[in-house]
């Protein structure tokens, strides 16, 4: 079942990790983020899956907006949904971030694979195509 009472404490943790994240304060932010994303992974199969799948993926393009790069919201996305997409370029992104340009590469490819029935003008696909590019 949703779970709507629960909202107004996750929505706090986004802007207390948001706020964080302004204010240079990684270690902060990466708790408060680290935390939601724990929250939901618990919470994985509930009726609000979808929607904690997309807040992830938000939360890793703000951590990515001040360069701070957690690195670990991919691996708990791809946890929460292997075939989401969103997860394995969030992955990949983290692990071209690092250097670990193989398994970018994998990630890569495996979101092209999984969005190959999207729109052809789809922001994120064509984020990974013109990536995939570069990387092949």
């Amino acid at each position: 079942m949703p779970q709507p009472r629960k909202m107004l404490g996750t929505q706090m943790g986004i802007l207390q990790g948001e706020i964080a994240l302004h204010d240079r304060k990684e270690t902060e932010a990466n708790a408060q983020l680290s935390a939601l994303v724990q929250r939901f992974l618990q919470a994985k199969g509930s009726a609000d899956g979808v929607g904690q799948l997309f807040t992830m993926l938000y939360l890793a393009q703000q951590a990515r907006s001040y360069a701070d790069w957690v690195e670990s919201i991919g691996g708990q996305m791809l946890l929460f949904d292997p075939q989401y997409a969103g997860g394995h370029l969030v992955a990949a992104l983290a692990a071209e971030h690092k250097g670990d340009f193989d398994l970018a590469l994998r990630e890569m490819a495996s979101a092209e694979k999984l969005w190959n029935q999207a729109d052809p003008d789809f922001a994120e696909l064509l984020e990974v195509r013109s990536k995939l590019a570069k990387l092949r």
